[in-house]
């Protein structure tokens, strides 16, 4: 039987390599790689892959302090996931995120209905969002 520890470990891989394929592969309609320019790619790198492996890392080290700094950065990332994506589907957005959203996301899969006139997560970021919360409950369950 495989350990929480060492599942959690193997959820992190597997996000990472859903990163990856998401931001490499053309995969139209369910990504739009065209319409990302090279700085948004870079600040990808900076914003998505360099915590998870922070986490992988403080995973894999197994001790409390580095199992608590993985939960609080998964935190951290979960808040802000919900702030890019949940909020303004449920709250609507500012017209300069709208504009950001319709360049990079418009055309992009979406299997949630629309909320008014409200951004749409759409299935890349729904994805993203089940491994954060998978990784919460995983993490929460080793913390405490």
């Amino acid at each position: 039987m495989i350990s929480l520890h060492a599942w959690n470990l193997f959820v992190v891989a597997l996000f990472f390599i859903y990163l990856l394929i998401k931001n490499l592969c053309p995969l139209y309609p369910f990504n739009d790689l065209q319409k990302k320019t090279s700085v948004h790619r870079k600040s990808e790198l900076f914003y998505q892959y360099l915590p998870l492996l922070v986490i992988g890392c403080c995973l894999y080290i197994n001790s409390p302090f580095t199992t608590k700094l993985a939960f609080i950065i998964t935190i951290i990332l979960f808040i802000s996931h919900i702030f890019t994506w949940w909020f303004p589907y449920i709250l609507g957005a500012h017209r300069v995120t709208k504009h950001e959203y319709e360049q990079l996301y418009s055309k992009t899969s979406k299997l949630l209905p629309p909320i008014r006139k409200n951004l749409v997560p759409d299935n890349q970021h729904l994805i993203v969002t089940l491994f954060l919360l998978l990784l919460l409950i995983h993490e929460f369950i080793i913390v405490f």
